[in-house]
């Protein structure tokens, strides 16, 4: 099963017949996105072959509407019907992952996410939620409370694999501003700059971003 994201009211009309151009049997449009069937039972290497279909089916759509960005995600594939759930769930991971970790391919396989898929397992998510609140959500609600924007300059600093000048680059700041701010940071939250945490912080703020992206996918 597939997912995209986000549905085109511009196309709401012809969406059917783009994914049936696209080889793919069956389509379900919610109002946020669309669900993709292929019956894969006699394909010997059934994801690759949904992949390419998805990636023809996300070329399409950016013909029809190219001011708009499509995001797709891959369920793994099952042979019983009663896993079609999870199939879906699942590509609705992997096209939030898509979009959180700013992918520049159109489509990602959820059995591609490697240590997400266990991270963001919902039997896990209870206790990944409260090592975020401990360790970057306190940020953003101190940047809300005082005006600061402790919570982006952390994440931009990560990105730019702890290079001061290329965060305040990116953030358009003084060198200085960006370290004073990363010093503030270690004084008032006791964050470690080394680069195993480094490693850590940018996978949390990635699942955050996730986060967000599949809350607003699902409803």
């Amino acid at each position: 099963m597939a997912v995209c994201y986000p549905a085109c009211s511009e196309l709401s009309l012809y969406v059917p017949e783009l994914a049936m151009r696209a080889g793919f049997q069956w389509i379900l449009p919610t109002s946020r996105h669309y669900i993709l069937v292929y019956d894969l039972e006699k394909q010997e290497e059934p994801e690759a072959v949904l992949e390419e279909k998805a990636n023809l089916f996300s070329r399409i759509l950016a013909e029809k509407c190219p001011k708009q960005t499509f995001h797709m995600g891959i369920g793994r594939t099952y042979e019983k019907l009663l896993q079609t759930a999870k199939s879906y769930e699942e590509a609705q991971i992997a096209t939030a992952m898509n979009i959180a970790e700013q992918s520049e391919k159109p489509v990602s396989r959820y059995s591609n996410l490697g240590i997400f898929t266990i991270l963001l397992a919902p039997e896990n998510r209870s206790e990944l939620e409260r090592i975020m609140d401990l360790s970057i959500l306190v940020l953003e609600r101190y940047d809300e409370e005082n005006g600061t924007e402790y919570f982006k300059t952390l994440l931009s600093y990560y990105h730019h694999n702890g290079s001061i000048r290329g965060t305040a680059e990116s953030l358009y700041v003084h060198y200085n501003t960006i370290r004073h701010r990363l010093q503030n940071i270690k004084n008032l939250f006791n964050i470690s700059m080394t680069q195993g945490y480094a490693i850590t912080i940018q996978t949390l703020m990635i699942i955050l971003r996730w986060k967000k992206i599949y809350e607003e996918i699902r409803h």
